[in-house]
């Protein structure tokens, strides 16, 4: 039987399609727990809740004449300028989350060069559940150990990269 609380058969398709494979927009492992949909907030007042949609595509802004070149410049304009608001406080080390991912790949070269600009160092970390860790150690990748991506793109960018095992 198991816990009251536990959404068994969501628990059942989440590991019949593991690592992010299946994605519910509103179930969650907890019976009568929601997930809170992308664009929307939970307002709550006077014991009264309501999703409150806060984000829609149709509040973008347009891409100029919709050219290729002008998309690229909004993204890099846009990503960069997201980096920057994050990068306010002056003589701090900066840190990133590195997956070798393209967005946090994107996010660490920007970070990288605002903290060239400013003279401030930069640390870079990823991780990996301990199983995996050690299979990779072992020469065998592990399932989600993206060490070997972060890595690549800490060379291409010339940066330290701090390897964190959780267990």
């Amino acid at each position: 039987s198991g816990p009251t609380y536990l959404d068994v058969a969501c628990l059942a398709t989440t590991l019949t399609f593991p690592y992010g494979h299946y994605y519910h927009p509103t179930r969650t492992l907890v019976r009568g727990l929601e997930r809170i949909p992308p664009g929307h907030a939970l307002a709550a007042e006077r014991g009264e809740r309501r999703l409150v949609r806060w984000w829609t595509p149709e509040r973008l802004a347009p891409l100029g004449d919709g050219s290729m070149a002008d998309a690229a410049d909004l993204v890099r304009s846009t990503l960069t300028s997201a980096v920057e608001d994050q990068l306010r406080v002056d003589d701090a080390p900066v840190g990133s989350h590195l997956t070798g991912g393209l967005d946090s790949s994107a996010a660490t070269a920007l970070a990288l060069l605002r903290a060239r600009r400013e003279d401030r160092s930069l640390i870079a970390w990823t991780w990996a559940p301990a199983r995996d860790a050690l299979d990779a150690r072992a020469g065998q990748p592990g399932r989600t150990d993206e060490g070997w991506a972060a890595e690549s793109v800490a060379r291409h960018l010339g940066i330290d990269l701090q390897h964190a095992v959780l267990t």
